[in-house]
């Protein structure tokens, strides 16, 4: 995943725009997977599991603004035999289930926490 968002963010800065609906369906499709990992072996509150949510908030997000033809490919992590459009409407609402959880998992650890933390140690 790191590899493919340094692609993306190499290409951004040079104009370059080649393939990179490819990369945004090799980003989401290698975020799923990951995800049935952490899911499997980190559970379903792990910080980890937020950084995956976004991460494919953020592919998803990318290839229903500039390639259906991409996530009409992927449409196997979602439901095998679904048409075209109706991929682009389940495809929603994965992303906004993705990320509703990263919302979620966040909020378990807020970024204030070391504040509270020693304040109440006073």
């Amino acid at each position: 995943l790191d590899t493919c968002e340094a692609l993306l963010n190499a290409s951004q800065k040079s104009n370059i725009t080649l393939g990179n609906n490819m990369v945004w369906a090799h980003f989401v499709a290698s975020a799923h997977a990951l995800l049935n990992l952490q899911l499997l072996y980190l559970g379903p509150d792990h910080v980890d599991m937020a950084r995956t949510h976004r991460d494919l908030t953020m592919g998803i997000e990318a290839l229903l603004c500039s390639s259906h033809k991409h996530l009409h490919e992927l449409s196997y992590i979602l439901k095998d035999n679904i048409s075209p459009h109706k991929a682009i409407v389940e495809w929603s609402k994965y992303e906004s289930q993705c990320r509703a959880e990263h919302e979620r998992i966040s909020a378990l650890y807020p970024r204030d926490a070391d504040s509270h933390i020693a304040s109440h140690e006073k």
